[in-house]
């Protein structure tokens, strides 16, 4: 059994509950005929870091 993260874990199941959440609205949409209007809404990118040991934080005040 290999050394489990559980900081990925937790990105990994924050992933899927997005990814859940996305369709099932997706799926409301449709079925009340309705459209996403892109100018009234906010997209968030979401990318999977490969290795990343070390996360700095600026604060510019």
């Amino acid at each position: 059994m290999g050394f489990l993260n559980p900081f990925w874990d937790l990105t990994g199941n924050l992933e899927n509950k997005i990814n859940k959440y996305t369709n099932e609205l997706e799926q409301w949409l449709i079925k009340w005929k309705m459209k996403k209007s892109v100018e009234k809404s906010c997209s968030v990118v979401c990318s999977r870091i490969v290795s990343q040991k070390e996360i700095k934080f600026i604060v510019k005040l």
